[in-house]
């Protein structure tokens, strides 16, 4: 190893930073586009992969994607301008909203369960304060829209039959 004095580190420093900087400026744009949905997706699979798994945190994440914990917060930051954890917690909100009105049979605490909460309490918190409602009242809203349009469709069924006898009917007799 080369023994470099203080000013001579200084320097190595500088050089080596402008050489990032030039390499940088050099990429073309349209590549970060491209880059930010290839990482978006990765990470979005390793989440939809594992969203059962109450365990399932930033360190998880990292080593699958092989990088450290903080570079993976930097590049999320950056790509996605969100924090791992949030995206996580995007990633399992969105799959209970999607279950909630899929899964019928499924009550709210095993949707919470099947999406890695592991208190239903805490996920009706979290999915209030992103959706605006409950859990609950997602599934009421559904039941009420589904019994309104299946009552819609018998009145639009009934609009349909006559009203009245038609006349070669009442002379049949």
């Amino acid at each position: 190893t080369l023994k470099l004095s203080a000013g001579e580190k200084m320097e190595y420093i500088k050089v080596r930073v402008a050489d990032m900087i030039d390499h940088n400026a050099k990429e073309p744009a349209n590549t970060d586009s491209i880059e930010s949905s290839t990482f978006r997706s990765k990470v979005e699979k390793i989440v939809l992969e594992h969203l059962s798994d109450a365990d399932l945190n930033v360190d998880f994440i990292a080593k699958e994607m092989c990088m450290s914990r903080s570079s993976l917060y930097i590049i999320m930051k950056k790509e996605l301008d969100c924090t791992p954890n949030n995206f996580i917690l995007d990633i399992r909100l969105n799959a209970a909203h999607q279950m909630l009105l899929e899964e019928k049979n499924l009550n709210v605490s095993e949707v919470a369960y099947r999406c890695g909460f592991s208190d239903p309490k805490y996920f009706s918190r979290c999915f209030k304060k992103s959706m605006g409602v409950t859990p609950s009242e997602i599934r009421m809203d559904w039941t009420i829209r589904s019994y309104t349009n299946i009552e819609h469709q018998k009145r639009r069924e009934d609009v349909s039959k006559p009203l009245f006898f038609e006349a070669s009917s009442l002379y049949d007799r």
